[in-house]
């Protein structure tokens, strides 16, 4: 199949920009010190999605006795593709991950959240689109020519066996993570907090959905505000349990790091326009594949609107900057509310 012109998507691109810059009110002299940041975005791999993750978050605590519940849902387009005498892997798809999220104020400073996650994983519709993206910003293809488009697979292979595959065409539940996050001092210019996250294994091994086995996270969260300008960091060591695949195969999972800012200029009283820079490393070192042992450098920008007194919208676009292992195009639209 013919992939379609890089040309009509880039016109696509250019047509959404123009569309969201003109949509976007005029800045107002004194914003409102409203924090609508950081934006919560994630590993945009399929891999790295069986695996145990924690979203960039306020080091805010929900207060006691209040629920935020939150929506988050990504539409991502990968394709990854490397082989050696002894091992191979190829992405080739388009994956939609949406996440419903509840986070319950339990303590003075502290805060419990559940977020329950659903993947759809099928061949899609945006290589057209990915090709005119790449054009426009000059970015790497990460080999996307190597095969026809409109195709899905999803497998990863060592010494001639398949040791894990994504099905399509079908939602599948994810892992549930479960996270306790405690305030270590709040102030209104800046915050800091530790967490820890514990992943039950909910998710269908057998389809590609998770790695069928506990994993856990620690983590800390910074925050700090200066007029209309808010800053966020976190950093992170993720462990995760090995899939039972993988016994035999002489590939082991690696504790992954993950280190991320993020910035919010807060451009009118209801709009806040927001960055976010996402280092993750690599899961294993085992295979001699660079699209599976390098580092995920995740970029996205955005905005976030409130559409209530305490509900919020957010959309924003990532890439992989490295091309490597991440996606080459996703798109993350998110919803907030406290009840």
């Amino acid at each position: 199949m013919k992939r379609p012109s890089p040309r009509s998507a880039l016109a696509a691109v250019c047509g959404a920009l123009t569309f969201a810059c003109a949509a976007l009110p005029e800045p107002s002299a004194n914003a409102r010190e409203v924090v609508r940041g950081p934006l919560a975005a994630q590993s945009l791999q399929p891999l790295a999605w069986t695996l145990g993750d924690l979203r960039p978050r306020r080091a805010v605590a929900t207060p006691r006795g209040e629920v935020d519940v939150s929506i988050a849902s990504a539409y991502a387009s990968i394709f990854r593709f490397d082989d050696t005498d002894h091992s191979a892997v190829t992405i080739d798809g388009e994956l939609w991950h949406t996440a419903l999220g509840v986070r319950f104020g339990i303590a003075p400073g502290a805060d419990l959240e559940i977020e329950v996650p659903v993947l759809y994983a099928s061949r899609g519709f945006l290589d057209g689109f990915v090709d005119g993206w790449h054009d426009f910003f000059a970015l790497p293809y990460g080999r996307r020519d190597l095969r026809p488009a409109g195709e899905f697979e999803m497998t990863l292979e060592s010494d001639g066996r398949e040791i894990w595959k994504l099905e399509s065409d079908g939602p599948m539940l994810g892992d549930v993570p479960v996270t306790w996050t405690q305030e270590l001092f709040a102030t209104p210019t800046r915050a800091l907090a530790v967490r820890a996250m514990l992943e039950l294994p909910t998710g269908s091994e057998n389809r590609g959905a998770s790695n069928g086995e506990f994993d856990w996270g620690v983590g800390v969260v910074a925050e700090q505000h200066a007029e209309r300008w808010s800053f966020f960091g976190h950093a992170d060591h993720l462990h995760a349990g090995e899939p039972s695949s993988f016994e035999g195969s002489g590939v082991h999972l690696r504790d992954r790091f993950e280190l991320a800012l993020g910035g919010e200029y807060r451009w009118s009283d209801r709009v806040s326009l927001l960055s976010t820079l996402e280092w993750t490393a690599p899961f294993t070192r085992d295979l001699d594949l660079r699209v599976i042992n390098r580092e995920i450098l995740d970029f996205g920008l955005g905005a976030a609107w409130d559409v209530g007194e305490r509900s919020r919208l957010a959309l924003s676009f990532h890439e992989d900057l490295v091309s490597n292992t991440g996606a080459d195009f996703a798109v993350l639209v998110g919803f907030t509310t406290r009840l």
